[in-house]
């Protein structure tokens, strides 16, 4: 892999580097245990994502982590920033952001985790051009991550653009203005003479974009500037803003835009007054990793993980998924938890057959990179009747049927409750639990209020998933046993 800085830069790594990953909102005391335990590291959890600082020679372990989907490099942060009433002034304002970041930490970071042919120089292409005083990296302390911009009663419209791509489809209608990706905003850069930006209210703005003039070069990188934004006190727009930020970083090293393969993102994230600037460490979601056939209703691994986690899973442990579907939560107990026994069942024979191809394409890819096989045992079977003897399993962990894209509200009525009793049955006493995902909480919750004798709830959370409000439920069996009037 070809060094991101120049030779004689290597050896002034910076000692901690601040990471910000997202997580399904719901799960950010779970992702917090997960680092902690892992990385060793403090973790400040905030709505939809957690921020950590880690050592420079240990920032690839963050690839270890699987409770988080999208991983960020901060290269700096302006708290309180007085953004300008004046349109150009303002924009002007984020103009002058590029020269006070960090970037020798961007892409010495960037660089541990992708490959580009040739150095990436973190000065500008003309040192002459450029009068800004340069940015000095502050003292960093592991405890700086006490200080990062957050707030503990933050709303859904004031998170991190790490957890607005997995819940900006809810939260846009809530906030002030929907929270833009830019996709195309830096084609008008480069090939329009003048782009004329609308305002606030949609009307035309005054602040024209200039056409660049660098040509493409082969031995630079290829770039894409992306904005967020949310608040009511500004007087520019998320498309203006990356437009201008990502037309003075081309200015400032000469990098190619590249909207689509792109080698470096480069993420303006303006939340009020607060902004941060950051650089994904992930192409797609680390939820991606471990499926090849999903199906129609596949579960993200991460959440997955999550639930998982839930459970507190030793090792010896029996862990079924009864309603497998493609495999996502065994695969990924599998991948996480191989001291224990997993199974996985589903009604229909299409869900086997996805799982038992996950599971093989999977093994597939860990015997390239030499790491060891996993093993579901996989079956067809009725949920309600299950082919287990009794406190059989000791986890139970599923994704119930939503009710929208699989059956209905009205079926679960019927299904929720035989299913907990069969679960109940074949789930070890006392020691044994449950974790399930559903958006059909009513009918779970009612489920539950009949069956208080066999479950007992001990914890419950709501999260996104892809656009719906779900909840999280965790049970713990009872030592009550499970009778024929049960069955009934």
């Amino acid at each position: 892999m070809a060094a991101p800085i120049e030779n004689e830069e290597v050896k002034n790594y910076p000692s901690i580097c601040e990471i910000e990953a997202s997580v399904a909102t719901g799960f950010e005391r779970v992702a917090k245990e997960e680092i902690e335990e892992k990385l060793k590291v403090p973790v400040k959890p905030f709505r939809g994502n957690v921020v950590f600082t880690i050592p420079f020679e240990h920032v690839k372990r963050v690839y270890e982590l699987h409770a988080v989907d999208n991983v960020y490099i901060v290269l700096n942060r302006f708290k309180d920033f007085p953004f300008s009433n004046d349109l150009e002034e303002a924009l002007t304002q984020v103009e002058k952001f590029v020269s006070k970041i960090n970037w020798k930490l961007g892409l010495d970071v960037w660089g541990q985790f992708f490959e580009f042919a040739h150095p990436i120089s973190h000065l500008p292409a003309d040192e002459t051009l450029w009068k800004a005083e340069e940015y000095q990296e502050p003292p960093v302390k592991i405890s700086k991550v006490d200080d990062v911009v957050h707030s503990d009663n933050e709303t859904a419209e004031q998170v991190s653009p790490s957890a607005k791509q997995e819940s900006k489809a809810t939260d846009h209608k809530t906030q002030s203005e929907p929270c833009e990706r830019i996709e195309n905003v830096m084609d008008a850069v480069i090939h329009a003479d003048v782009v004329v930006k609308t305002s606030e209210n949609g009307a035309a703005g005054d602040a024209p974009v200039r056409k660049s003039t660098i040509p493409y070069n082969p031995s630079l990188p290829g770039f894409r500037a992306t904005c967020y934004r949310t608040g009511k006190n500004h007087v520019f727009q998320s498309m203006q803003a990356a437009a201008r930020f990502g037309g003075l970083i081309q200015d400032y090293f000469g990098w190619n835009v590249n909207l689509k393969n792109f080698d470096i993102e480069v993420v303006l994230n303006i939340n009020d007054n607060d902004v941060s600037v950051m650089i994904p460490l992930t192409r797609k979601s680390l939820h991606r990793r471990n499926m090849s056939n999903l199906g129609p209703t596949t579960l993200r691994a991460t959440i997955a993980y999550n639930m998982l986690r839930l459970c507190k899973i030793k090792a010896g442990d029996v862990v079924c998924d009864p309603m497998c579907g493609s495999g996502g939560i065994p695969i990924e107990a599998a991948v996480c938890w191989p001291s224990s026994v997993h199974l996985a069942g589903d009604i229909h024979e299409i869900g086997c057959n996805r799982t038992v191809q996950n599971v093989c394409d999977l093994n597939v890819h860990r015997k390239n990179l030499k790491k060891s096989q996993i093993k579901v045992d996989v079956m067809q079977w009725d949920v309600t009747d299950l082919p287990l003897k009794d406190d059989a399993v000791d986890i139970y962990v599923t994704d119930l049927p939503f009710g929208k894209r699989l059956g209905s509200k009205y079926d679960n009525r019927k299904l929720y409750p035989k299913t907990l009793k069969e679960m109940a049955r074949t789930c070890k006493r006392e020691t044994g639990r449950a974790c399930f995902l559903t958006q059909d909480s009513r009918n779970l919750m009612k489920s539950l209020g009949a069956l208080g004798h066999l479950w007992r709830r001990v914890f419950m959370t709501g999260i996104n998933i892809g656009g719906l409000s779900a909840t999280v439920t965790v049970l713990q069996r009872t030592k009550n046993y499970f009778t024929a009037t049960d069955k009934d």
